[in-house]
């Protein structure tokens, strides 16, 4: 390939897809679509290139099947050269037992962090399922921007104020808000 006179050596892509394409985001849906593969006991979600795995664990045997799930996945991202990050993984346990089944779930050999709540598609999700931390995280953030709103639109027109509001704070509020307030 030569741009502007310099020319550019061939390199040989294994995997990936091509990035900054209205095709990629399709492209990468399609290349990791089997994920989820068959025999596996536990639930995959996928949103972009963010992976979930859960179940339910009663006993012992239940989290070595989660484990072995994990570890089918590690085959299945080697087969397509792709790589999970254990340090970008957590373990979130959400249960009212006063003793659960504690299980050490390993990816790569790397032993995976315990977390009281994780961040899961904008959501803070805790081990206890209460939404206190989400809240107050959206509702500060809204404020921060109702702040913003205040300082900087200084027209005295309601209806461009309004629409600043509608525009810049209520999305954060009613984000995800049918999760932690289906009746809202």
């Amino acid at each position: 390939m030569v741009v502007e006179e310099e020319s550019l050596e061939k390199l040989e892509v294994t995997s990936g897809v091509p990035q900054g394409l209205v095709l990629g985001p399709c492209l990468f849906l399609y290349y990791i679509n089997d994920i989820a593969v068959e025999g596996l006991s536990s639930t995959v979600r996928l949103f972009a290139d963010d992976t979930m795995i859960y179940t339910t664990i009663r006993k012992d045997s239940d989290a070595e099947a989660l484990q072995k799930d994990l570890d089918s996945l590690c085959e299945w991202e080697a087969k397509w050269m792709l790589e999970f990050h254990p340090d970008k993984c957590e373990i979130l346990t959400i249960t009212r037992k006063k003793s659960p089944v504690i299980y050490s779930y390993r990816i790569h050999g790397q032993q995976l962090k315990h977390s009281d709540q994780v961040k899961y598609l904008g959501d803070n999700i805790s081990s206890d399922m209460r939404w206190n931390k989400h809240i107050n995280t959206v509702t500060a953030k809204a404020n921060c921007r109702l702040g913003f709103v205040k300082r900087n639109i200084n027209i005295n027109s309601r209806a461009v104020v309004e629409q600043a509001y509608k525009s810049l704070v209520r999305p954060i509020l009613e984000c995800s808000r049918t999760v932690w307030d289906p009746y809202m």
